[in-house]
């Protein structure tokens, strides 16, 4: 679980932070590095996958690693040691990643369908005022929905996500009090500007040679055809610019689709193979 989810610590809950998502990431991926001998696995064999924005997060935290210095003054993960030198990370897979702005991602969906969507963007920034105002005044977090029907003030609102969401939680991860449909209203002003593919571009342009960057490990990325939550286009682009990388469209597949079924089943297939090719 991200921080301030699920089992995870952390308060106030149901905090999305993109930065701290990475940097928590690069931690544990440190500490198995560390402490590979003691847990009895293979460092130079650690590989990472991550669907829909963990699939950002992991092709972030990579290219991270690889840079000739893993201090970053922005981050909270500073390496020593033998790691400064950077940690391997064999293989990636990225699924269905959120690699394109939350700004892009909802003028897609307002674009779509303007009398739905704009009063539920008129929703949301007045959700987001009305929190920025409470931490100024009380310090005390508001929240949005995380998802809900289009038209609503939830974070994910497009057609099928609150269907889709709601089929990976539970009732009994609900009763539990493990779960709830929420998210702070400062975290949506974090996806909306949590842009990955600013990164790619970024580290592909860099010259090696000055940087001393090391290349990335192979990727696979994995894009749903008919995702509106995190297009397609997006991630073909990203496996265009990371070289060596490859991709995999899955036809007549939305954003949730992919977790169950023949589709889950073909995934799952690419995937294994995939990991079986780089890491075996």
């Amino acid at each position: 679980d991200y921080a301030t989810f699920g089992h995870s610590a952390g308060l106030p809950r149901h905090v999305v932070d993109p930065v701290t998502h990475i940097s928590d990431l690069k931690r544990a991926i440190t500490m198995l590095h560390q402490k590979s001998d003691e847990l009895k696995i293979d460092k130079d064999r650690i590989a990472l996958w991550g669907t829909s924005l963990g699939g950002g997060h992991v092709v972030s935290a990579t290219l991270q690693l690889l840079q000739p210095t893993n201090i970053n003054h922005n981050d909270r993960t500073t390496l020593d040691g033998e790691e400064e030198e950077g940690i391997n990370i064999k293989a990636v897979v990225s699924q269905v990643p959120h690699l394109a702005s939350g700004l892009e991602s909802v003028s897609h969906t307002v674009a779509s369908d303007p009398a739905t969507y704009i009063p539920a963007l008129c929703k949301m920034l007045g959700g987001m005022m009305k929190g920025a105002l409470l931490h100024l005044l009380l310090g005390k977090p508001w929240y949005l929905p995380l998802h809900g029907l289009p038209g609503s003030a939830a974070a994910m609102q497009n057609s099928g996500d609150e269907e889709g969401y709601g089929s990976l939680c539970p009732p009994e991860t609900r009763e539990s009090g493990l779960w709830s449909n929420a998210l702070t209203s400062d975290s949506g002003l974090r996806i909306m500007f949590y842009r990955p593919l600013d990164a790619i571009s970024s580290f592909m342009k860099s010259n090696n040679k000055i940087t001393k960057r090391r290349p990335p490990p192979p990727v696979l990325f994995v894009a749903a055809e008919g995702d509106t939550l995190c297009p397609a286009k997006y991630v073909e682009r990203a496996a265009d610019r990371i070289e060596g990388a490859e991709y995999v469209l899955l036809e007549n597949a939305g954003h949730f689709d992919i977790y169950s079924g023949e589709l889950l089943k073909e995934m799952l297939r690419h995937e294994i193979a995939f990991f079986k090719k780089h890491l075996l």
